[in-house]
């Protein structure tokens, strides 16, 4: 029995057939020759239209130089400590907002509440972490972040080091995050850029829920101001006098 020498998948079917007696005969090459005998047994009519409709010609473009939409993501934290007056004890409040961009221009927005206490720093991780996992969960493939925190966002890139122990975790699984998405960047953008983002995750603190309460719907709607021509105070002889 002969084992022809094969390489990648047909090597692996080779090893298999052999348990079984079974020689596996690799397809043989056409001969020039044979090819120009049946193109001379089987001559094209020299009146036969030559018909270049592909079928799917359309389908099997394939545009490499095209660059793919990107969604974009901001994301911010807030961490603050709410005053109490004696007895009472002063309570950490966290929150964070992140504001999702579709290539279409379409708008989520997203508000949490932290149930424990963290600082700016960790807020900021969490707001990043939150966004990654939604992007994740709903398969964006091309994604640019944007956050206000330098420290967060140069830790992500590498260019500082992570010095507190308590931000380790964070860093790494945010790296591992961003391994899921297959096109991603991130980058810092000034806080004026940032500000829905800030807003959301500021909300969130202030109205910030304990785990028995359930989640608040907060709509933002336009209203429109009182005309100035009603703003016009009345006279004092025309405000009427009550004794």
């Amino acid at each position: 029995m002969t084992r022809p020498a094969l390489t990648g998948r047909l090597a692996r079917w080779a090893v298999l057939l052999l348990q079984f007696d079974i020689t596996y005969m690799p397809q043989k090459a056409v001969k020039g020759q044979a090819l120009a005998d049946f193109l001379a047994a089987h001559p094209i009519p020299a009146d036969s239209p030559l018909n270049d409709d592909l079928p799917d010609e359309q389908m099997m473009q394939v545009k490499k130089n095209e660059k793919q939409p990107f969604w974009e993501m901001y994301f911010d934290g807030a961490s603050s400590i709410r005053p109490a007056r004696p007895p009472n004890i002063a309570r950490a409040r966290a929150g964070i907002g992140l504001t999702l961009v579709a290539p279409e221009g379409g708008i989520m927005r997203f508000s949490f509440s932290l149930t424990e206490p963290r600082t700016n720093n960790e807020a900021e991780y969490e707001a990043l972490l939150a966004g990654l996992e939604i992007v994740i969960d709903v398969r964006i493939q091309h994604l640019q972040i944007f956050g206000d925190s330098q420290l967060v966002i140069n830790q992500v890139l590498g260019i500082y080091k992570v010095g507190k122990v308590e931000l380790a975790h964070y860093h790494r699984r945010a790296l591992e995050l961003m391994k899921q998405v297959p096109n991603v960047e991130i980058a810092r953008v000034p806080l004026g850029q940032n500000v829905k983002a800030d807003c959301l995750a500021k909300l969130a603190k202030e109205m910030a829920n304990t785990n028995e309460e359930p989640p608040m719907f907060i709509g933002v709607y336009t209203r429109r101001v009182l005309e100035p021509a009603l703003l016009q105070f009345p006279r004092a002889e025309e405000i009427p006098y009550s004794s």
